[in-house]
C-alpha cells in the first residue's frame, strides 16, 4: 500500500510539473497557494466544516493556506450541497468529486455528504485518520496539488454506519472526557461514520462539543424502547395492569428496564402515539424503535398468554411480540408512509415470527450478534454461528428491511477479528444498516474500528488487506510485527469456547502464558527498529498488549484463590492486582484505554480493581446457598426449577428420582480437566469444595468467574424397570457444557441461542447409568459472561 501511494504521489507531482507554465492548474504550487476554497453564502455546517478541514489539512501537507472565499477566479475547490428528497437508502450520503478546468467541485446530496466528499478528497491525496487525535493522523508532505481531469462518485455500502461507544463519556474517557471524546467524534466523521448512540448527545453537552444538534445523525432511531414508549408516561400506582405480571404480581422495577404488558390496549395506543409524536417532531427520521427492553421479563397475565397462543411469554414471547409489532407498524405506516418500526431480532428470546405469521413490510429487523463473537458467522461446524446465521437468513428471506448490531468487546478483552469478516456477509445479504457498539477503548480495538469504518463505507474491500494497510501505514517498518501479534491473539481467541461481550474469564482464556511470552518478545524486538512518531505509536500498542497480559495474570491468581482460599493465594492475588494498577498509572492508560478498568474500585470485579475486595472476602465462601425461590425445598418450586422455561410441567413422572442438591465443584482455570482425569469416576474429589446446584456458583464464593468448571456427584441410582428409557434433566446450565456419566460422554449442551443458560433440557442416559449402583455424574461446563453453572435442580426418570 505504501508503494501504491508513492506511485500515486509521483504521478501527481509529474502532472503538476507538466502544467507548471499554467499555474491555474494547481491549488498549491511550489509550496505557495495558487487556489482557493469556495463555499456558498448559505452553506450549512457541513460545508463550512469541510472548508475549514480542507484548509487545515492542505496547509499541513504543503505549508500553504488556501483562502476561503466566494466566487474567486482561478483554481479552486467548490463545495456545494443539493437539497431535496433522496428515496433510496444511502442516496443522501452520496457525493461526487469532479476535477475539470482547474476546478475541484465537491457536490454532496446533503450537507453531511459534502463533508464526506471533502474527506474523500483529502484521503485521495494520502491523508489517513487511523486513530483519534493528532497522533493518529498520517499527512503526506506535498509541494504541489494539481487539479486534473477526473470524476469520482462516492456512495456508502450501508446507509447507516455507526461505530460508537456504549454508556457515558466518563465511562470511556475518564473524569475529563472533553478532549478525548471530541477527538473520537472527529475520527468518526473523518472516516465517514454517523452519530447514533446517546453518548453523542452527552458529548455535545460538554464545553468541548463541536457539532450542532441533529448533525450527522442516523435517520434510524434504534434502541431498547418498547417499555418506555408503551408505559413511560403511565403511573404504576393508578394503572398497574400496564406493567408485567410476574409470578402473580405486577412489577415495575425488574432489571434494567420494564417490558410492558403487550395485551394491554393502552400500551398499544401509547406506543403508536410515541412513534407518531417522534416522526412529527423529526420528519427526517425514518425508523422508530419498539425494540425489546434489555434483560427485562415478560408479562404472563392471562390475556398475554392467550394472545401468545397459550404459551407463557416468559418462555417464548414471539407470537405476542410480533403481533404487537405488526399492529403498531400498520398504524404508523398509515399515518406516516415510508416510515419503519425498528426491532432487535434475534435478541434474548425474540427471534422470528412463529408458524405462518407474516410481518408488516415496515419492520426494520436489527440482528444482534452476541452469541458467536469469537468466530465468523459462516464458520463451519460452529453451532452458535450457524444458528445465528440461519435466523438472519430467515429474516432476510421473509422480506424484512435488515440491519446489524455487533457487540465489540468490553474493556480488557481483545477484540476478535471475526467482526471484520462478518460485515461483508451482512452486505451480501442486503443489509442497509451497520452498527457496532464499542464496550471498551484500547489500541487493539481502535485498529479494528478503523477497518470496520472503511468496510462500512465500502464493504467490497478485503478486510485483511485493510488490516495490513493500517499496520504498515501506522507503525511503519514494524507494521508487520504488530500484524503478527494481532493474528497471534486472534488464533488464541479461536481456542476459547465463547467470547461474549468480554470478561476477565475471556482474557484468561485468550492470553495464555505462551502467547504473553511471544507477544512481549516480538514487540520488544520491534521497539529497537523504530523511533519518533512510530515508536510512540508502537509503545501505545505494546501498553495495550501488556494490559491484556497483566489482566490475564491477575485473573488467574484470583481464580486460584477462589479454588483454594489460603492466605498465600490471597496475597498473590492482591499483589497481581496491585501490579496491574501500578502499570496502568505509570503508563497513563486512561489516555488510550477505557478507564473503568483501573479507576473505580467500586465497580463490578470484572473491571479488575474489585478483585482485591473479592479476594479478601474468600475467607468465608457462601457454599451450599440455594436461590431464594428454591431455599425452602417446596416441591412445586423445585419442579418449576427442574422445568425452567418449559411451558408444560408434568404433574408426575414415571420412576422419578430428584438428584441431590449438593455436588463437588472446582474451577478449570487452565482448561485441563480431561487431562487431569476430573471427568472420570476414579478422580479423587474429596478435597473439592461443595456447592449447591440450586444457585449460580458466583453466589457461592466464586464472584464473576468466567471460564471452564467441573461439577461432580456420586449417587446411587434407583433400579429402573427394564425396557424403559432413562432420562436425565438439568433445570438450567449457564451457559453450556458436556455431561459425563461414569466417564462416558452422554450429552453436549451448546449455547445456540441467547437464553440457553436459563432453559431446562433432558437427554437419554439409558446406556450409561447403572441402576441400583453407585454412579459418577460429571458436568464439564463453560460460562462466558455474568452468572454461570448449574443453578436449577437435576433429576432422573423414565419414559
Amino acid at each position: 500500500m505504501l508503494r501504491e501511494l508513492t506511485v500515486l504521489l509521483t504521478a501527481i507531482l509529474s502532472l503538476c510539473a507538466g502544467m507548471s507554465a499554467h499555474s491555474e492548474g494547481c491549488l498549491v504550487q511550489g509550496g505557495t497557494a495558487t487556489g482557493s476554497i469556495d463555499i456558498a453564502g448559505d452553506a450549512g455546517f457541513g460545508a463550512k466544516m469541510a472548508a475549514n478541514e480542507l484548509q487545515t489539512y492542505i496547509k499541513k501537507m504543503t505549508g500553504a493556506e488556501l483562502p476561503i472565499v466566494q466566487g474567486a477566479a482561478g483554481p479552486k475547490i467548490v463545495l456545494r450541497a443539493t437539497t431535496g428528497e433522496h428515496g433510496e437508502w444511502g442516496e443522501a450520503d452520496a457525493f461526487s468529486i469532479v476535477q475539470k478546468s482547474g476546478v475541484v467541485t465537491i457536490l454532496g446530496n446533503s450537507d453531511e455528504a459534502t463533508l464526506y466528499g471533502a474527506y474523500q478528497y483529502l484521503q485521495n491525496l494520502g491523508v489517513r485518520w487511523y486513530m483519534p487525535g493528532e497522533i493518529g493522523e498520517n499527512v503526506p508532505n506535498l509541494s504541489e496539488i494539481p487539479v486534473g481531469n477526473s470524476e469520482y462518485t462516492g456512495k456508502p455500502s450501508f446507509k447507516h454506519r455507526d461505530i460508537d461507544y456504549s454508556n457515558s463519556p466518563t465511562w470511556h474517557f475518564g473524569d475529563k472526557p472533553g478532549r478525548l471524546a471530541t477527538e473520537w467524534e472527529l475520527w468518526e466523521i473523518r472516516n465517514k461514520l454517523q452519530f447514533s448512540r446517546l453518548i453523542h448527545e452527552e458529548i455535545q453537552r460538554l464545553p468541548e462539543g463541536i457539532f450542532p444538534a441533529g448533525f450527522n445523525r442516523s435517520s434510524e432511531y434504534v434502541t431498547h424502547y418498547i417499555g418506555t414508549a408503551a408505559i413511560g408516561k403511565a403511573d404504576f400506582a393508578t394503572e398497574p395492569e400496564r406493567w408485567p405480571l410476574v409470578d402473580g404480581k405486577r412489577k415495575n422495577n425488574i432489571c434494567w428496564q420494564t417490558q410492558p404488558c403487550l395485551s394491554n390496549r393502552k400500551n398499544m395506543a401509547a406506543a403508536v402515539a410515541a412513534a407518531a409524536e417522534y416522526f412529527t417532531a423529526n420528519p427526517q427520521m425514518i425508523a422508530f424503535p419498539l425494540c425489546v427492553e434489555d434483560f427485562a421479563v415478560w408479562c404472563d397475565c392471562p390475556d398475554c398468554v392467550k394472545m401468545n397462543g397459550g404459551i407463557r411469554p416468559s418462555i417464548n414471547p414471539n407470537r405476542i411480540y410480533w403481533t404487537f409489532i405488526n399492529e403498531a407498524t400498520r398504524k404508523i405506516r398509515k399515518a406516516f408512509p415510508g416510515r419503519y418500526i425498528s426491532v432487535y431480532a434475534p435478541y434474548l428470546n425474540v427471534d422470528f415470527p412463529p408458524g405462518n405469521m407474516k410481518v408488516e413490510s415496515g419492520v426494520l429487523a436489527i440482528t444482534t450478534n452476541v452469541s458467536a463473537g469469537a468466530r465468523v458467522i459462516t464458520q463451519p461446524g460452529d453451532a452458535q454461528s450457524s444458528t445465528y446465521l440461519s435466523t438472519v437468513k430467515r429474516l432476510t428471506n421473509a422480506g424484512f428491511a435488515m440491519g446489524s448490531y455487533d457487540y465489540l468487546m468490553a474493556n480488557g478483552t481483545p477484540q476478535p477479528l471475526s467482526v471484520i469478516d462478518t460485515i461483508r456477509i451482512y452486505y451480501d445479504l442486503g443489509f442497509a444498516y451497520y452498527s457496532a457498539e464499542n464496550m471498551g477503548r484500547d489500541e487493539q480495538h481502535k485498529i479494528v474500528d478503523w477497518v470496520l469504518a472503511q468496510l462500512a463505507w465500502d464493504a467490497t474491500q478485503d478486510p485483511h488487506k485493510l488490516l495490513e494497510e493500517f499496520c504498515t501505514g501506522y507503525y511503519g517498518p514494524v507494521g508487520m510485527d504488530v500484524l503478527k501479534v494481532l493474528y497471534a491473539i486472534d488464533a488464541h481467541v479461536q481456542m476459547v469456547n465463547q467470547v461474549q461481550w468480554g470478561s476477565m474469564g475471556n482474557v484468561n482464556g485468550i492470553m495464555s502464558d505462551d502467547l504473553i511470552d511471544y507477544g512481549r518478545n516480538v514487540l520488544a524486538q520491534a521497539e529497537k527498529k523504530v523511533s519518533g512518531r512510530e515508536a510512540e505509536r508502537l509503545a501505545r500498542f505494546a501498553d495495550t498488549f501488556e494490559m491484556y497480559s497483566l489482566t490475564a495474570q491477575a485473573a488467574r491468581t484470583v481464580y486460584r484463590a477462589y479454588d483454594n482460599p489460603t492466605d498465600e493465594n490471597r496475597r498473590k492475588s492482591l499483589d497481581a492486582v496491585a501490579t496491574f494498577g501500578d502499570f496502568w498509572k505509570e503508563h497513563n492508560l486512561d489516555e488510550t484505554c477505557s478507564p473503568s478498568l483501573a479507576s473505580s474500585p467500586d465497580r463490578e470485579w470484572h473491571n479488575v480493581p474489585g478483585l482485591g475486595v473479592e479476594v479478601q472476602e474468600l475467607a468465608a465462601p457462601a457454599v451450599g446457598r440455594a436461590a431464594d425461590d428454591l431455599a425452602t425445598g417446596d416441591k412445586a418450586a423445585l419442579m418449576r426449577g427442574l422445568y425452567s422455561k418449559v411451558s408444560d410441567i408434568p404433574e408426575s413422572l414415571p420412576n422419578f428420582f430428584m438428584l441431590p442438591e449438593i455436588w463437588k465443584f472446582r474451577l478449570d482455570i487452565d482448561h485441563a480437566a480431561a487431562g487431569n482425569g476430573w471427568l472420570r469416576p476414579e478422580c479423587d474429589d474429596s478435597k473439592w469444595r461443595e456447592i449447591s446446584t440450586y444457585n449460580y456458583y458466583e453466589k457461592q464464593g466464586y464472584p464473576a468467574y468466567d471460564g471452564y468448571f467441573v461439577y461432580r456427584l456420586y449417587v446411587e441410582a434407583p433400579r429402573f424397570p427394564s425396557g424403559k428409557r432413562i432420562y436425565m434433566r438439568i433445570g438450567a446450565l449457564d451457559e453450556q457444557g458436556e455431561i459425563y456419566i461414569n466417564g462416558r460422554l452422554v450429552h453436549r449442551r451448546l449455547r445456540t441461542e441467547q437464553n440457553a443458560g436459563k432453559t431446562s433440557f433432558a437427554f437419554d442416559v439409558t446406556e450409561a447409568i447403572k441402576g441400583g449402583e453407585r454412579n459418577c455424574i460429571a458436568v464439564y461446563g463453560y460460562d462466558g459472561f455474568w452468572d454461570g453453572g448449574i443453578w436449577r435442580p437435576c433429576a432422573l426418570y423414565t419414559d
